[in-house]
């Protein structure tokens, strides 16, 4: 069998671990910012979980691509936050902001996993599933406890199976009405929560940043 070292990274294993390690900069960057301005004791140590996961993963991915001669990503530092900026949004949002970051992380990591073959890569990447899946745990039990947890939508309980018929199932979303079906429910649900947290953060980054240049893209993605 051949070692990690015998062994290059596939395209997935460098798409992996370069979006990884873009994504865990910045978070690490955001969570300290959460941290000074969050008022609420019980939030914090979900947010040093967070900062100490990410710092983790940026360690362990630093190492694999000093192993491989691949250059260091150009990722966040701290010049591009501005930790002692005045507070920008309240409790309950940094916790709605952490169960996005989750969600989309645990997804990615998900999709990611089968496509990594190096046991390094599959050990980093079991890790990174395992880190998100007890993140979105806490971030759960603590929103239900505070009373900020949204469901969603319950729909009627149908009184006997039913199957599709004709191709214009899909169709009839735009077209002819039909009742929504549970997965439907569920990702206009999600994409209605997304956008609504995305509207929030980018509001407060507009205030925030001190470039007309990245002042403008912001606004442009808040009307988005």
């Amino acid at each position: 069998m051949h070692s990690n070292t015998e062994i290059r990274l596939t395209s997935a294993e460098i798409a992996s671990l370069w979006r990884t390690y873009l994504s865990d900069t910045m978070s690490l960057g955001v969570m300290k910012y959460f941290l000074n301005i969050v008022k609420d004791e019980s939030i914090k140590p979900i947010l040093e979980y967070a900062l100490q996961t990410s710092r983790e993963h940026i360690q362990t991915i630093t190492e694999i691509f000093n192993q491989e001669g691949y250059p260091i990503p150009q990722g966040f530092t701290d010049k591009d936050v501005n930790l002692t900026a005045a507070p920008l949004y309240d409790d309950t949002f940094v916790l709605f902001f952490l169960r996005k970051m989750s969600r989309v992380g645990l997804n990615y990591y998900s999709i990611s996993l089968p496509q990594m073959a190096r046991q390094d890569m599959l050990d980093f990447l079991t890790g990174c599933v395992q880190s998100a899946t007890e993140l979105t745990r806490r971030l759960i039990k603590i929103k239900l406890e505070k009373g900020v947890y949204q469901r969603p939508p319950q729909i009627e309980i149908p009184k006997e199976i039913d199957f599709v018929g004709n191709r214009n199932f899909t169709a009839g979303f735009f077209t002819e009405k039909r009742s929504l079906i549970a997965a439907e429910v569920t990702q206009l649900f999600i994409n209605i929560q997304d956008n609504a947290i995305g509207k929030a953060l980018l509001t407060g980054l507009i205030q925030g940043t001190e470039s007309e240049q990245i002042k403008e893209y912001l606004i442009r993605g808040r009307r988005i």
